[in-house]
């Protein structure tokens, strides 16, 4: 009697473990938040070169 209960409750033991693992999760993923960049490339330039050869 005490080697069916031990092995039950051993059994149970280790079952349980090997569940979890795999549930899935149940929250709502994180929110992606862009960064507004800092540099845009969409402006007026103008352009200066000058030298001495």
């Amino acid at each position: 009697m005490k080697k069916i209960l031990l092995s039950s409750v051993a059994l149970l033991g280790l079952a349980t473990g090997a569940v979890a693992a795999d549930l899935p999760s149940r929250r709502a993923p994180a929110p992606i938040i862009a960064a507004a960049p800092i540099f845009t490339w969409t402006g007026f330039y103008v352009g200066v070169n000058a030298g001495f050869g």
